[in-house]
């Protein structure tokens, strides 16, 4: 079996053919813990151990499409709060609070939940090209597109019924 190492990008969870990718920009935390949940809200926590330009990530494997998530930070008081990812592209349920805020009602907020966004490569890999070797061409297509039209004579002839 292959080894599955995790990536700094994408950011947020990115599911592949062994597990999923967790993966958040949190230059500040200096402890911030992934948390898994099963269907009672029970979790367990896992490390980020990788870490790149205040990126924190990890591999975990045998995670499916429909897991919940969150991340467990200390906040200013020294308690544990759960924080969703901000790149998280779903979460369980519609997300309502009731102030005051605290530490202990972050853990009843919605959880975030991977998705299976996968397009159909068929078979092959999707080519995670590293940003500093990525090229973007932007351009205006019809300026690109259009005719050269000062050097084609352009007839102008009634149209005759």
């Amino acid at each position: 079996m292959k080894k599955q190492y995790s990536r700094p990008y994408p950011l947020g969870a990115t599911l592949r053919n062994q597990g999923c990718n967790f993966s958040i920009y949190a230059p500040d935390a200096k402890l911030i813990q992934l948390a898994l949940f099963d269907d009672n809200d029970l979790f367990q926590t896992y490390s980020l151990d990788g870490e790149y330009a205040g990126i924190r990530h990890t591999f975990i494997e045998g995670i499916k499409a429909g897991q919940k998530y969150g991340y467990i930070v200390k906040d200013k008081q020294g308690k544990n709060q759960l924080i969703s990812d901000p790149y998280a592209q779903a979460i369980e349920k519609p997300l309502t609070y009731t102030p005051p805020f605290d530490a202990n009602k972050s853990f009843e907020l919605p959880k975030c939940l991977v998705i299976d966004g996968q397009f159909d490569w068929q078979g092959v890999e999707r080519p995670y090209i590293p940003r500093e070797e990525t090229v973007l061409f932007e351009t205006h297509v019809k300026g690109v597109s259009k005719l050269n039209l000062l050097s084609a004579t352009i007839r102008e002839e009634p149209i005759l019924a």
